[in-house]
This record gives C-alpha cells, sequence and structure tokens, in this order.
C-alpha cells in the first residue's frame, strides 16, 4: 500500500508523482518497449493497430504500461519509424492494402487515425509493388520503329521521332551533317521521343 501525504498539491498530482517515482508512471518509452507490448498482446492475431486504439487500449488495461500521456505513446512511435527494426506506419487501410505506407523513413506528423502495421506485413506490400512497377517497366521497352526508315537516334528538326509525340522522354545525342563537305560536322541535341508502351 502506498501512503500519499503532505505537500500543497491536488490528491491526483501527489498520486502521479508518487507512480513517476516508483517507475509505475511512464515518462519516456523506447521504441523497443512498445514493440513488445505489440507482441506480446496488442497485434493479437492481426498485422496492425490504429494508434487510437493502442491508446485506448494503454489507458484503459491496467496490465499495460502507464504512460504519462499520450505523447509518451507519440515519441515512441516517432523514434521506431526512424528505424528498420520495430514497425511501419500507414495513413489508412483500404482492404488488403495499406494507404501511404512510411518505413524506415522519418515522420513529421502522426495522425490517430493512422495505423501501426508489422514490419512483415509493411515489406511484403513494397516487395510486391515494386515487382508491379518493375513488371509495367519491362511492357514499355519495346521499341515501336515508324515507316519512312528513321532508326533510333534519328529525330526531325521538330523533335518528332516518325509523328509520335507522347511517349517516354529520352536525351540523344547524334551527328548533324551540313550539306557542305568541307564544313565541319557538328553536334546537336535533341529531346526524342520514341519508346512506346505496347500490350
Amino acid at each position: 500500500m502506498t501512503r500519499i501525504s503532505g505537500g500543497t498539491d491536488s490528491i491526483v498530482a501527489k498520486a502521479a508523482k508518487k507512480m513517476e517515482q516508483n517507475e509505475r508512471l511512464i515518462t519516456k518509452w523506447a521504441p523497443a518497449l512498445l514493440l513488445m507490448e505489440l507482441d506480446n498482446v496488442l497485434w493479437g492475431d492481426k498485422d496492425s493497430i490504429s494508434i487510437k486504439k493502442l491508446w485506448d487500449y494503454l489507458c484503459a488495461y491496467c496490465y499495460l504500461p502507464r504512460l504519462a500521456n499520450y505523447g509518451v505513446l507519440e515519441d515512441a512511435i516517432w523514434n521506431g519509424l526512424n528505424s528498420s527494426e520495430y514497425y511501419a506506419l500507414a495513413a489508412a487501410i483500404s482492404g488488403e492494402r495499406y494507404i501511404d505506407l512510411k518505413y524506415n523513413q522519418y515522420v513529421g506528423m502522426i495522425d490517430t487515425s493512422a495505423h501501426l502495421v508489422k514490419i512483415m506485413a509493411a515489406l511484403k506490400q513494397i516487395a510486391e509493388d515494386k515487382a508491379k512497377v518493375q513488371a509495367e517497366d519491362g511492357k514499355a521497352t519495346s521499341v515501336t520503329y515508324p515507316q519512312g526508315g528513321l532508326q533510333p537516334g534519328h529525330v526531325n528538326e521538330s523533335g518528332e521521332y516518325g509523328g509520335r509525340k507522347q511517349c517516354s522522354r529520352i536525351w540523344c545525342r547524334f551527328w548533324h551533317r551540313p550539306a557542305s563537305r568541307t564544313s565541319a560536322s557538328t553536334t546537336k541535341e535533341y529531346a526524342i521521343l520514341y519508346v512506346s508502351k505496347t500490350g
């Protein structure tokens, strides 16, 4: 039993000070300790948890660490997001996708509507997104040669390549030889648009 006496502070302030002295009220929390609680209890069978729900749990259940205020949790989350060891952050969840997923990077503001995400779940989505981008890039590597004898690296003075305009922009250098054989060859640089997406 803890006795609280003396001083001019209110009973609540006295209790808070006593808990802090006994290390029952946490004013600074390490990301590793937050992750431990997530792994032990709070994740459950899910790969994510909303920050609002996490804070509600910490306030409601006495067997969880008692934080001095929400700022303690926010600091722990913020510090953990700057590392690859703890968790990721998603602004929202749509179906099975994490929206605006951030992992191992600086995050300026942390909204209570955001979600903490398990590292493995975050890395899985990041890998899938990367593979999708690579597959889409692979479809765009086919080169369409227009009729008229133009070859890659050749372009007319207007910057057109066989009449195609809106494709991938590539800077290409080629030789432009003047009509006079006695004139020195000069080098010009044009922006050419000749890679078209097919399929």
